[in-house]
Formats: C-alpha cells, sequence, structure tokens
C-alpha cells in the first residue's frame, strides 16, 4: 500500500517544470473535462450551448457515450500535460488514428456533428501541440 501512495504522491508533484506545451495540454484536458462532463451529464443543455437543434438529439445516449469519451481524453491530457514524452506521442494518436475512429463512430449512430467536429479539432490540436514542442526545443538548444 505504501507503494501505491508513494507513486500517487510522484505523479501529483511532477518534477517536470510547467512549460507552454504543458500549460496548453492541460487547458486542452480541462477544456475536454468540462464538454465532456457537460455532455454526459445533460447532452440537451450542451446541445443548446452549441446551438444544435433538439431534432438532432435523437439518441441521447450515444450522445452521453461521446460525452464519456470526451471526459476520459480531457482526464488524460490534464494528468499527463507535464510530461513531455506524453505531449509527443499525443501529436500522433490525434494526427492518425482519432479522426479515423471518429469518422467510423459517427457512421455507427454517435451524433455525426460532433464526430466530425472533433475529427478535424483533434489533429489541428495535435499539430499545434507539435509546433509549440519544436519552438520549446528550439529555444533550449539555443541556451545550450
Amino acid at each position: 500500500m505504501g507503494t501505491i501512495i508513494s507513486h500517487c504522491r510522484e505523479a501529483v508533484s511532477s518534477p517536470d517544470p510547467w512549460t507552454k506545451t504543458s500549460k496548453f495540454l492541460f487547458a486542452q484536458g480541462l477544456t475536454y473535462l468540462s464538454m465532456g462532463g457537460l455532455l454526459f451529464a445533460s447532452p440537451r443543455t450542451f446541445g443548446s450551448l452549441v446551438f444544435i437543434e433538439d431534432s438532432q438529439m435523437t439518441n441521447i445516449e450515444a450522445w452521453r457515450l461521446l460525452g464519456m469519451e470526451v471526459g476520459i481524453v480531457g482526464y488524460f491530457y490534464a494528468t499527463n500535460a507535464r510530461s513531455k514524452h506524453f505531449a509527443k506521442t499525443s501529436v500522433l494518436d490525434r494526427i492518425l488514428p482519432v479522426p479515423l475512429l471518429l469518422v467510423g463512430q459517427a457512421q455507427l449512430g454517435t451524433p455525426k456533428v460532433l464526430c466530425y467536429l472533433f475529427a478535424v479539432v483533434e489533429p489541428l490540436l495535435g499539430v499545434l501541440t507539435s509546433l509549440s514542442l519544436t519552438s520549446e526545443e528550439n529555444t533550449e538548444s539555443k541556451k545550450d
């Protein structure tokens, strides 16, 4: 039990500094957590906030499922934001498999408008994260 607690402490008090990229990933994580939580808890409220008509919200369970997925992704972004390795691997995940999975999920009955939105936004955020990492690496190499 002591080992588990020490690992949890290490995870919370990471020695890695807060960089621009880690703050960017943390903000993405909080945004996704908020969106996913609201989408899971109250899909119709979420729909009205993003101007989705009630007629498009036929399968509420699918909306809740997508909310849970978005919330889980947000959790991982927020909790792993300071890990440079996580930032780099998230770029790859966001550009290749995520859009394909979301387009496939849209064909299976999950809300198309949100699946297609995230299929476009995720690669864009991945590219922005990559640009931020590159900028930090260039700044670090100039200091050396």
